[in-house]
């Protein structure tokens, strides 16, 4: 792993924060360099959303020459977090070699790779983009189709007499979609045979499902139904909708524990490293997988960071969690076995 100085690092929260959070360390510190005169110009030119952000990174760098005191908290993201966790507990090298937990020498792009990868297997009218994919490869590990088929599919619309309306609906048969799948099965084999596993774990006849993470936080998903009541005010001479949720077992809810045991592992990460940061003496503040800490305390966390992916990556959660699910034994054979020596070496886990 690189090691930066505070100063470098209030380089990179200024690049990053323009919008160069894409290209590698030294090119950001690089551009901060070369246009360390007209910073405040810059401004103009960037999203008026991330705009407060930049003009807050360019104070403290300009504090910090001056040699002042600075409490400026940078932060750092995870990248394609959900294709990461999910690399980190099946040992799925290319994926985690994608999402930047392995290190290359340069900042990959997973949402980039994907649609390059998809774009060789389509005719030149029928590409697609980064922006395309990124939203699709976000919600497919969780077991969403309908992102997917909203963006690549066909659009089907047909009129539904007995409701007296258009109904739309998406197919599966464009030569995008197919060749979105064909991507994923390339390239995430693994993550998707853990996908497959966690699916297979749901139960139907069950309240509840429940398990505990290695810090001892319990996580519980309970199954339940939901039925719309309509509800009259007669003195108000009025009515309103009211969804009650009933405790019962319920298949329709499949979809959902492989985004909850990710989620699981997501926030076991921020536990386990605002627990290590505090203990060194350090602060850290998180926003779902942003970490956010002083200029002089990134190297730290991105060290720290790295360790606990490591740990995950190293012991068999998936398994784990899974066995807990269901009472009873379950097998999985991890892609990669070294991961957790690779994890360690990561240069952009966070970025």
């Amino acid at each position: 792993m690189q090691q930066f100085t505070p100063m470098e690092y209030l380089y990179i929260d200024v690049a990053n924060q323009f919008g160069l959070d894409g290209i590698n360390w030294d090119k950001r510190i690089e551009w901060v360099k070369s246009n360390i005169d007209k910073l405040e110009e810059s401004s103009k030119k960037v999203k008026y959303k991330t705009r407060a952000r930049y003009n807050k990174a360019v104070l403290a760098l300009r504090k910090t020459q001056r040699e002042e005191m600075v409490g400026h908290p940078m932060g750092l993201d995870a990248t394609a977090s959900g294709v990461a966790l999910l690399s980190l507990l099946s040992g799925d090298y290319e994926g985690a070699k994608s999402c930047n937990l392995i290190n290359t020498g340069n900042r990959e792009d997973a949402y980039k790779a994907v649609t390059d990868h998809i774009n060789t297997l389509l005719e030149a009218n029928n590409k697609v983009t980064r922006e395309d994919i990124k939203y699709c490869l976000m919600t497919y590990f969780y077991n969403s189709k309908a992102t997917p088929l909203k963006v690549l599919g066909r659009k089907v619309e047909e009129y539904d007499p007995m409701a007296k309306k258009w109904r739309k609906y998406y197919i599966e048969d464009t030569p995008a979609y197919i060749a979105f799948i064909e991507t994923l099965e390339n390239k995430y084999p693994y993550v998707i045979k853990a996908q497959n596993l966690i699916n297979s774990c749901y139960s139907e006849n069950t309240l509840a499902h429940s398990f505990v993470m290695p810090d001892g936080h319990t996580v519980y998903l309970p199954s339940y139904v939901t039925e719309s009541k309509r509800v009259k005010c007669t003195k108000l001479n009025s009515s309103f909708t009211y969804n009650a949720k009933t405790p019962q077992a319920n298949l329709d809810q499949w979809r959902s524990l492989a985004a909850h045991v990710v989620h699981a592992c997501d926030g076991y990460i921020v536990r386990e490293v605002i627990r290590k940061m505090n203990k060194q003496g350090r602060e850290v503040l998180t926003v779902h997988d942003e970490f956010m800490a002083h200029p002089c305390d990134i190297q730290a966390l991105r060290e720290i960071y790295v360790e606990v992916l490591s740990g995950i990556a190293k012991n068999n959660l998936l398994v784990d969690i899974l066995e807990q699910i269901t009472g009873d034994p379950i097998f999985f054979q991890k892609g990669c076995n070294n991961l957790h020596k690779l994890v360690l070496d990561s240069d952009y886990a966070i970025c």
